[in-house]
């Protein structure tokens, strides 16, 4: 008997893990397919804003169904706030500076690094060698992609800006998991988020544009409704996975999306699809990869 109840555990374990990590490529290609529209934007600025919109509003209509966050999780959920909004205005810069193909992968590649730092940082947590290959493995193809000439060489600021943004990543990946879990109910947490961070965000880009905001949403209204709908699904996506797995692996999943980043800018951004580049982003992506499996 105690044989078929460790078998029912293991293969339930197994489904569970099979289902976040289908769940985490697919979120990881909504992920890149926003990142790429707000990209291929003239003012990112102003799709950025125009994706919360969006945001916003899907959530309110999840906001008589869910409940208010707990006591617990407000803390969580009020510091996370800051590093979210950090990260938008990190994106506007880096796009600025680069391809998609070479910014991205920095600063979505970086944010495993980053998150196991910061672990050390709070809890002593200590890497493995296994971790510590992972995150070397890591560190050489983003050092691999910074140095890609395909179209461009990569300015110093855009190579800053995306660490930058990585940082900010791996910050309120880890609050938010930690919200999410002390909250026990992870929709509630992900909707109350989406309302407090997206809201702040277009109230901060209407103050810095005026009317210019709205007047702008009505010249890229489709290109803002698409990205704004995929980004809510694919950071939904992710808030469920952090409250049923553990945050590094989920995040370090989620950071797959640097391939699906590398694919559509070749094909539908004109960004030169060198086999330097490939090689250099399918390294990063093996260090995330091992990175999630390890943990």
């Amino acid at each position: 008997m105690c044989v078929f109840i460790k078998i029912s555990y293991f293969l339930k374990g197994l489904v569970q893990l099979t289902l976040i990590i289908f769940m985490m490529l697919f979120a990881a290609l909504l992920h890149a397919s926003w990142h790429a529209l707000i990209k291929d934007q003239c003012d990112r600025l102003i799709g950025l804003a125009g994706m919360n919109v969006i945001s916003v509003i899907a959530v309110l209509c999840f906001l008589p169904f869910v409940s208010t966050p707990s006591a617990m999780a407000w803390p969580y959920l009020l510091a996370s706030v800051p590093f979210h909004i950090a990260y938008k205005l990190g994106l506007v810069r880096i796009y600025n500076y680069g391809d998609l193909g070479q910014t991205f992968p920095i600063s979505r590649g970086s944010a495993p690094i980053l998150a196991t730092a910061i672990a050390f940082a709070l809890t002593y947590e200590t890497p493995t060698l296994s971790e510590i290959f992972a995150i070397l493995l890591i560190c050489f193809g983003i050092f691999l992609v910074a140095s890609d000439r395909a179209n461009q060489p990569l300015s110093g600021k855009a190579f800053w800006c995306g660490i930058f943004t990585g940082l900010m990543v791996a910050s309120y990946s880890v609050l938010n998991g930690l919200g999410a879990r002390s909250n026990g109910d992870w929709l509630s947490f992900a909707v109350w988020l989406l309302l407090l961070e997206g809201g702040l965000f277009v109230a901060l880009v209407w103050y810095v544009r005026k009317n210019t905001l709205f007047a702008k949403f009505e010249k890229n209204a489709r290109n803002i409704v698409v990205s704004g709908l995929l980004g809510t699904g694919s950071f939904v996506i992710f808030l469920w996975a952090l409250s049923e797995g553990t945050i590094g692996s989920v995040t370090a999943l989620r950071e797959t999306s640097i391939i699906f980043v590398t694919i559509i800018g070749g094909i539908f951004m004109n960004e030169k699809l060198s086999f330097f580049r490939i090689f250099a982003v399918s390294i990063v992506a093996l260090g995330v990869i091992l990175l999630a499996l390890i943990q």
